[in-house]
């Protein structure tokens, strides 16, 4: 079988391509470090892309980098969100292959502080969620003609990322700086001293690579919330660290609130995984013990 994955050099990308080698699969990668991936400053396909013969699934990672709150960078989101993974998805279709896997955001739900499922509700207030829901929507289209899965991760952390939730923690903490925790409108209302900050689903690299590894190849599901079991919050993550790392963290509690928590339903990520998460506490020891060394 062979696989094609849009993105390959990225923080996923570069792991589930080694993954999919590992198992025996023969995987064409395209990353726009090395000019082979989405065009860096149009956004889309290079203009002599020609679809590779004899690919069976095709799994588009690639994400803008640029912001989506200028109008440049909403142009850049649309373009490699959307309308690139549409145009893949459009060639791959002509091609005959038989599965699409399009990595979405968690993001596209709307404002919520409860647990979030593949049916609830999505929001189209921004732009970046806006990209990705119309490609989701177009996707879904297209699946009388071939598989399209759509994949919504949740706090990926793990070797390899930067300028994340996750390392941003830790550097904020060995650096001795001041933690910012906003409170929900319902904390700021009854308990205007008293808030953990953010609560989000977390899923170490490893299992979110392992999950999605094992869709690409076995395909079963339309939708997916890539998440573990474990809910953490900005404060309880700072304090974890602190301790792993023998530093002491600080917070504030600022005056604006949160509009939204990123908690996800994971029942479905758990039966594909079929084994244990990676619980928070070893992937931040992992996380720590490099940036030390």
């Amino acid at each position: 079988m062979k696989m094609l994955i849009v993105g390959s050099n990225g923080f996923i990308g570069r792991p589930l391509a080694d993954k999919l080698k590992n198992l025996g699969f023969q995987v064409v990668e395209m990353s726009s470090a090395d000019g082979s991936g989405i065009d860096p400053v149009t956004g889309l396909l290079p203009r002599d892309f020609s679809f590779p013969k004899g690919v069976s699934t095709v799994i588009y990672l690639a994400q803008s980098p640029l912001a989506s709150k200028t109008i440049e960078g909403a142009s850049h989101s649309l373009s490699v969100n959307c309308v690139s993974a549409v145009r893949l998805a459009s060639m791959a279709i002509h091609s005959k292959v038989q599965r699409f896997v399009y990595l979405s955001t968690g993001n596209v739900y709307a404002p919520s502080f409860d647990r979030l499922y593949v049916d609830s509700p999505v929001r189209r207030d921004n732009l970046y969620s806006l990209s990705k829901v119309h490609a989701e929507e177009a996707l879904t289209l297209l699946r009388d003609q071939c598989e399209m899965i759509v994949v919504r991760p949740f706090g990926v952390f793990g070797d390899g990322q930067k300028e994340r939730l996750i390392p941003n923690l830790i550097k904020k903490v060995q650096m001795n700086e001041i933690i910012s925790l906003h409170p929900s409108p319902s904390e700021m209302a009854h308990k205007p001293n008293e808030t953990d900050g953010l609560r989000i689903s977390l899923i170490h690299i490893e299992d979110a690579v392992d999950i999605l590894a094992t869709i690409a190849i076995e395909g079963g599901v339309n939708y997916l919330n890539l998440a573990g079991p474990e809910i953490s919050s900005i404060q309880s993550l700072a304090q974890k660290i602190s301790r792993l790392s023998g530093k002491e963290s600080s917070f504030i509690i600022e005056e604006d609130c949160r509009e939204t928590d990123y908690i996800a339903d994971f029942q479905s990520a758990k039966e594909i995984l079929g084994r244990d998460f990676i619980s928070i506490e070893t992937g931040l020891t992992s996380l720590i013990g490099s940036s030390v060394a």
